[in-house]
Order: structure tokens, then sequence, then C-alpha cells
């Protein structure tokens, strides 16, 4: 087998992409400092993204696929896209695209707002739902491009926005399920919190602070809900972040990649590591690089 050249990891966000392509081709495209509103780019699709390389997201997006298929990698797991569904992706996650049909085209959101409790979501809304969530999009593009700009009306209806697509996200509580819905919260929650901070935090304690319970209610939550512990979903999504930044920072030692992830010593993170995947921390790089 041969050896691929490590992938160069590209900053993909407000402050630091070169947008001007967007100027010249006269489409609907409105990129502030805080907020971006695309529609419809997808003949300069490739001109921001393309396959065979590796983007972190540096702020919240939203992409609506209008038209077309796509498939991705994103923090090492595999999804794929197509017409009418809406993608929520936080700053900071890791995006490999692997594939586009010719016809892909997207409506995208970009913004720095910080809204609690948001989290990567995957969405196929009813066509009500869509129109509705476009039609507010197209709303904040119009909002956003005044002058001069209204920055709390602008933050109120992204708010509005992703307060939307949350309500499609949960399932409504029903006569027979309203019983756990508390606990199926709770569950998504933790494990959001955990794909956010298991980086730095892998204690119990810190994630049943964050959600305003005990730990030994956060434990009996997620063991009923999963049938796993708490550290089970702490541990693996550490690992995630392990990976990810021994496959993208080839910048950084395993000892720089232990002591960002707050181990005691590399020695520490190797042992969590091997025992988590069963190679070395440095045995899994050299295998990422092998196609």
């Amino acid at each position: 087998m041969k050896r691929a050249t490590a992938k160069t990891l590209h900053d993909f966000d407000i402050e630091r992409t070169d947008f001007s392509p967007l100027a010249d081709w006269g489409g609907e495209a409105l990129v502030r400092p805080d907020v971006a509103v695309v529609f419809h780019p997808g003949p300069l699709r490739a001109r921001f993204v393309d396959t065979g390389a590796l983007y972190r997201i540096g702020e919240w997006r939203i992409i609506f696929v209008t038209a077309g298929t796509a498939r991705s990698v994103v923090n090492m797991q595999e999804y794929s896209l197509a017409t009418g569904d809406v993608m929520v992706q936080p700053p900071d996650n890791i995006i490999e695209p692997l594939a586009f049909s010719p016809d892909f085209d997207v409506v995208g959101v970009a913004f720095k707002e910080q809204v609690d409790g948001l989290a990567s979501m995957y969405l196929h809304p009813a066509a009500s739902d869509w129109a509705l969530c476009l039609r507010m999009a197209r709303l904040l593009y119009e909002l956003a491009s005044h002058e001069p700009l209204r920055r709390a009306a602008v933050a109120h209806l992204l708010r509005a926005l992703v307060a939307t697509l949350q309500s499609l996200d949960a399932p409504a509580p029903t006569a027979e399920t309203a019983g756990g819905t508390r606990a199926e919260t709770l569950f998504h929650r933790f494990r959001r919190l955990a794909t956010q901070h298991a980086d730095r935090e892998r204690t119990v304690g810190f994630y049943a602070d964050r959600l305003c319970i005990t730990p030994h209610y956060l434990s009996a939550v997620v063991k009923a809900a999963s049938g796993q512990s708490v550290m089970h979903w702490v541990n693996r999504a550490a690992v995630l972040h392990a990976k990810l930044l021994l496959h993208t920072r080839r910048d950084l030692s395993v000892a720089d990649v232990a002591y960002a992830m707050a181990f005691p010593t590399p020695s520490v993170f190797c042992k969590f590591f091997r025992r988590a995947t069963g190679l070395t921390p440095l045995a899994y790089r050299r295998s990422a690089q092998l196609v």
C-alpha cells in the first residue's frame, strides 16, 4: 500500500476565507464580520470546499440542500445529504467532503452569535417547515443587508431560525412517551456536551454541573437511556477528539496532543488511547496516512 500525502487542514470561516469570488459572481451573497448568507452558490462550490481536503469550520453553519446530493465525513463520521436536507454544524467541526453531485447546491447561513443549547443537527423537514425556514433565511439576508446594520434584530431572527430548527429536531411528546421525555432530553443534552468538552473535561461531575443535576441522577439517566455509563460516552468523545488532532495536526507531537487534551502525562494519554482503540497514538497516526 502506498502512503498518501498528509491532508492540509484549511480554516473555513468568515474572517479568514477569501469570499471575493462571490462579489465577482453577482449572485445573492452577503458576508459581514458576524453573519453570512449565500443563496445557490453551486457554480462556485469548488472555489471554497472541494473533495480531497479537510476544513475546520470557524462559526455556526446552517446548510439547506436545495439540489443534488453530497457525502462528507464530519468529525470522523460519514454523512450523506440530499435535496431537502438541513445540516447544522458548530464551530471547530472538521469536515472532509467526499463527493458532490454535479447539480449540488445550497442556501447557506454562517453566524457567530452564541445560542444556548445549539448542537449539530441533520434534518429532513416537511415541505411546509422547509419553506418556512427558507423564508426566514431570506428575511435574514434582507435584514442583515440593511445599512446601518440592525444587530439586535439580526440576532433575534437568527435565534428564531435556530429555535425553529431545534423544534423540528425534537420529538413531540405523546401520552405514551411523556414520562421519559425529560430523561431522553437530558441524555441528548449530555451527549452534545460530551462532544463539545470531552477534549478537556472527563469527569461525571463536570457534566452533571452543566446540566444542573446530581452525578448520581446523570449516571442513572444515561444508563437507562443507552445501557452505557457516563464515562463510556465521555471517553468515546475524547477518543474522537484525539483522532482528529492526530490526523489533522501533523505539526503536533503525541506529547503535544496529550497536553492539549489535559492529560497529566503523555504516558497516561497513550494508555487511554490504546485501551480504547487497540493502537498507540503513533500507530494510529501512521495508519491514517495509508491508502
